[in-house]
């Protein structure tokens, strides 16, 4: 792009999810697409190199590129001066939108503020240009892709099954799910906000994402959703009262229940 426009976002780390979300509002923030869109060999949308720019592409990249019509370009490998331009942006962006340090609360809070940093310098007129960043952009916004009238879905579905305590696991953390639907296989749709659990096709389980690790989330539930324990018999029914069963899952989830200390005897095993 002529304007050199940057769009400055921050994720809480790379992965599919984040990257298409990152194209998402790129392009809604320029208000156009870009025809051609050049690329480092990154996993996300690369599988395998076969040729000089010859790439087998990811399937969510493929996606992404469906919807909105543009063409990929990849670098060279170990060719980084055909780069040069996205590494002086980046430089430029941490300098003058991270230093010093925005003072905010929350993700939300930062790239919220880092929007309007970045329009702020669409205002900026660089050296050598005749018209400020805005007025380029503009320019360039006829040679632009039009924004699809349907959204795109920034996502990642993938499957796993519910264990005996009504959690699935994505992403090295764990999600509830109403207890009847334990030792199903539940589908997950995870975006860089929240993960949605189906089974069926059927929505049964929403929550906030959790960037942790081996983290317990048991948050925000649709209506007729069945917290997991709520009704502890339901859990401990046909269980064998032994230390061994009482696993860092068991526990957590009663560790999540305002009845903790009310339960707590029930898997207190004395010794005789």
């Amino acid at each position: 792009m002529k304007a050199l426009s940057p769009c400055l976002q921050a994720f809480p780390r790379e992965c599919t999810e984040s990257f298409q979300e990152g194209h998402k509002r790129a392009f809604e923030f320029f208000g156009g697409v870009p025809t051609r869109i050049s690329y480092d060999n990154l996993k996300i949308a690369v599988t395998k190199i076969t040729g000089s720019r010859q790439r087998e592409l990811t399937s969510e990249f493929l996606r992404l590129k469906s919807h909105y019509l543009f063409e990929s370009h990849f670098c060279l490998v170990r060719r980084a001066n055909e780069k040069g331009h996205v590494e002086n942006l980046v430089g430029y962006c941490r300098r003058n939108f991270l230093v010093p340090i925005p003072k905010v609360n929350t993700l939300t809070e930062l790239n919220e503020e880092l929007e309007r940093r970045c329009r702020v310098d669409l205002d900026r007129t660089l050296r050598g240009k005749s018209a400020s960043k805005r007025e380029l952009l503009r320019e360039e916004l006829a040679k632009m892709l039009d924004l699809p009238r349907q959204a795109f879905d920034a996502r990642r579905v993938t499957g796993a099954s519910a264990n005996s305590l009504s959690l699935v696991q994505y992403d090295t953390n764990r999600y509830s799910v109403p207890v009847k639907y334990a030792h199903r296989q539940i589908t997950i749709v995870a975006s860089v906000d929240e993960v949605r659990l189906t089974f069926q096709g059927e929505l049964i389980a929403r929550h906030s994402r959790h960037w942790g690790r081996e983290k317990h989330v048991f948050d925000r539930r649709p209506r007729g959703y069945e917290a997991p324990c709520c009704n502890l018999e339901k859990l401990l029914k046909n269980k064998p009262r032994t230390r061994s069963y009482y696993t860092v899952d068991f526990l957590q989830v009663l560790a999540s229940l305002s009845i903790f200390k009310q339960v707590l005897a029930l898997f207190y095993l004395p010794t005789v």
